[in-house]
């Protein structure tokens, strides 16, 4: 099947009545996809494992932004899943539904006032597990890129990370694969608890993006969209709108005059000096 919706506003409601429901959702989902992954070991067809790897992602999908970004984080962890559930979540680092684009401009007006901007387009250009990116131009003429937070998150990861806490003390206590040893559940959930509330602070991120400026400061080939502050809150990021090419697409790169081989170069050396001089690095 096909990617289905994400999760998106939720309803004003009690919050126990949020964390029952989520618990409900959760604790379903969870045994349903045991039971699917257990049958599909069982049967060493790695058809049936893709066909579960598609039911993983689906089912994080439909339970909105936390198990998105847990699927993501899933996504880099081949210490973690089997390399056939890894690789299909792979799909959930570039392709999550976007949520309404006059929900995304209801919260700029919120967040920035409703003169910030002369024209901001509702269809995002890029949609990701916490928010989404929409051009827009400023009220002082400029063309920018505005990344805009999914509405509820807040509320949402409050209810979901109790069961996720639950979930990760049960896989430390009956986690008896022969690597279990390598990994403690709890820590991996704390960790990621951590940092999952600190990206819902975009005021954090913009302080991120001027730290990692002006240590590429000296090296041209290092292009960091500046952050227009004036038009940027807790839940809203502007930034300067750059343009580019993914990297994977090798084909455009080459029309377009770029040397692959020096980009090759430059990145790497671009991650060596992140590490080695700065200790300080891109997550993506």
């Amino acid at each position: 099947g096909g990617l289905v919706k994400v999760t998106n506003a939720l309803p004003r409601r009690f919050p126990g009545a949020l964390l029952a429901r989520r618990t409900t959702e959760i604790w379903t989902f969870v045994a349903e996809i045991a039971t699917k992954m257990a049958l599909a070991q069982r049967s060493g067809l790695r058809e049936r494992k893709q066909a579960v790897s598609e039911d993983l992602c689906e089912g994080l999908l439909r339970l909105g932004p936390t198990f998105v970004k847990l699927g993501q984080i899933l996504s880099t962890r081949y210490d973690i899943l089997p390399y056939d559930y890894v690789k299909g979540l792979e799909r959930l680092q570039d392709s999550v539904p976007a949520f309404d684009g006059a929900q995304a401009y209801q919260i700029v007006v919120d967040e920035v006032g409703p003169d910030a901007f002369l024209e901001f387009d509702r269809t995002p250009i890029a949609a990701a597990s916490l928010g989404q990116v929409h051009l827009a131009t400023t009220a002082d003429g400029e063309k920018v890129a505005v990344k805009v937070q999914r509405p509820g998150l807040k509320e949402l990861f409050d209810a979901d990370l109790v069961n996720l806490k639950i979930l990760a003390e049960l896989l430390y206590k009956f986690d008896s694969s022969p690597d279990s040893m390598l990994r403690d559940w709890r820590e991996i959930f704390e960790s990621n608890t951590r940092i999952i509330y600190e990206e819902i602070d975009y005021r954090k991120e913009a302080q991120n993006g001027r730290k990692f400026a002006d240590n590429f400061a000296a090296y041209p080939w290092v292009k960091v969209p500046e952050v227009r502050t004036k038009y940027s809150s807790a839940r809203v990021l502007t930034m300067e709108y750059v343009p580019g090419i993914k990297i994977s697409n090798v084909k455009e790169i080459q029309r377009q005059g770029f040397s692959t081989t020096d980009l090759a170069r430059q990145s790497g050396e671009s991650f060596m000096i992140q590490l080695l001089r700065h200790g300080y690095f891109h997550c993506d």
